[in-house]
This record gives C-alpha cells, structure tokens and sequence, in this order.
C-alpha cells in the first residue's frame, strides 16, 4: 500500500503515556506556540504520570501541565504558565468522560477536548 503525505499529514508513531503539545498556527514555525496548543494524551496507564513543557521561540518555558492517573480518575495538576492563553487537553481515543471539575468537555473527531476553565490550577476527570 502506498500513502502520500505533506508535512501536516505524516503519520506520528506514539508511546503510549505521552503527553504531546501540537501548535495551532500552520503558517510559520516562530509564533506563540502556548495560545491555542493542545496537549495530546495517549494510554496513560494507572499509576502513572507523564509531563508536558511548552517553551517559546526563545527557548524559555511557557507551560508546563502535568497528568496523573489513578483508576478511571486522571488529575490535571502542575499547570504553570500560559498567562491566560487558551490551551486545552485532547484524550486521544476516548470518546467521552464521565465528569470533569476545573474545565469542560466536549467530544472531538481524536477523543474528548479538555478545556480548563481560567485560572484552574487543577482539572479533576473522570474516565467513563
């Protein structure tokens, strides 16, 4: 079988429990790489907890998000920066939750979209 593929469309092979920021802006690598990022979380097993940093073209930290899981309950803590900036957090194939305090959630074509409310420190979600 034969793919065609453009630099937005190359297939990405993922570790399981990685935690992944993708840009929202396509037109030019220098830009404001936290306003809009969504942070990718795939298969985090229980008991374990993986980290994400965003750093700006300057190379100094923006964001930094931390997920924890614990049974069907997963803790977004350690959120640092952003400074009001939106940013969400996509749960790669999950198709719904069954709460979530601190943030919002909607289902999304790549799993349900994490979207914390201003100035939560910390995004409580319950795995459906």
């Amino acid at each position: 079988m034969e793919e065609r593929h453009d630099y937005f469309s190359l297939p990405l092979m993922v570790r399981p429990g990685s935690l992944i920021a993708v840009g929202a802006n396509r037109e030019r690598p220098d830009y404001d790489y936290v306003d809009g990022a969504r942070l990718h979380l795939f298969e985090l097993e229980d008991g374990r907890e993986t980290t994400a940093r965003v750093y700006n073209p300057q190379g100094e930290q923006e964001l930094e998000v931390c997920v924890q899981r614990q049974g069907e309950a997963l803790t977004v803590s350690r959120v640092r920066g952003a400074a009001g900036k939106p940013w969400e957090l996509v749960l790669r194939g999950i198709s719904e939750v069954a709460s979530v305090e601190g943030g919002t959630a909607a289902a999304g074509e790549q799993g349900v979209r994490i979207v914390p409310q201003a100035g939560s420190g910390e995004i409580s979600i319950t795995l459906a």
